[in-house]
């Protein structure tokens, strides 16, 4: 009778940390799924064309380097300032790059004026808090480029070989990038309350206002 109770006693120990692998789980499904709605939300109604996902990608790009610029000001782990200084120098080369071939290939279209912002603002938060913050949204900014650029590729929409070598550069290295921010977000989300209180599943800070490409 006793073993009967101590092994019962267990199983109650062991079911909040199965609850949390589950809530986890679902919260990542749900993230992936509002990041692949995102993306086909631009596939179907926002871009059409080699010209479409050049002038949303502008506006996409920029957003991240305006961010990491931004917690470049904040941040004090050493880890995050190589990420963030990373996503600065590829994704303004980027930029150049497609504002050029905008200019080139597609004369009168500009980098789109409707771009939805999807990083949220550091505005009261300390530094671990807006390095974790940064993390979840730029996994999620991340995810979106890379199923855009994906839908790119499948479709018939390329024009121009340069473009379709971005779109594959693109998904090569934010899918590196999102399992190394995978990494820290898991490492640093354990040592303090903050992950229960406003992380993935908590309140979400305000949005900050909206940006146009430059």
């Amino acid at each position: 009778m006793m073993s009967f109770r101590t092994n019962d006693k267990q199983c109650q120990q062991k079911q909040p940390l199965w609850s949390v692998r589950v809530v986890g789980l679902l919260a990542l499904l749900m993230l992936l799924t509002a990041a692949t709605a995102s993306a086909q939300m631009h596939s179907r109604g926002q871009w059409s064309s080699e010209a479409d996902y050049l002038a949303m990608m502008i506006p996409h790009h920029q957003e991240a380097v305006d961010s990491a610029r931004e917690l470049l000001q904040i941040t004090q782990r050493q880890e995050m300032v190589d990420l963030l200084e990373s996503i600065i120098e590829e994704q303004t080369s980027e930029i150049e790059m497609m504002q050029g071939w905008l200019a080139e290939y597609h004369p009168g279209t500009q980098a789109s004026d409707a771009y939805q912002p999807m990083m949220r603002s550091y505005d009261g938060l300390d530094p671990l808090e807006a390095d974790l913050v940064f993390l979840e949204d730029m996994h999620r900014h991340h995810m979106h480029a890379v199923m855009t650029s994906r839908m790119l590729l499948r479709s018939s929409a390329v024009e121009n070989r340069e473009v379709g070598q971005l779109a594959r550069s693109i998904i090569s290295s934010q899918l590196a990038e999102i399992d190394l921010m995978r990494d820290l977000y898991a490492e640093w989300s354990d040592r303090d309350s903050f992950r229960s209180q406003r992380g993935m599943h908590g309140r979400r800070p305000n949005r900050r206002p909206g940006r146009s490409g430059r």
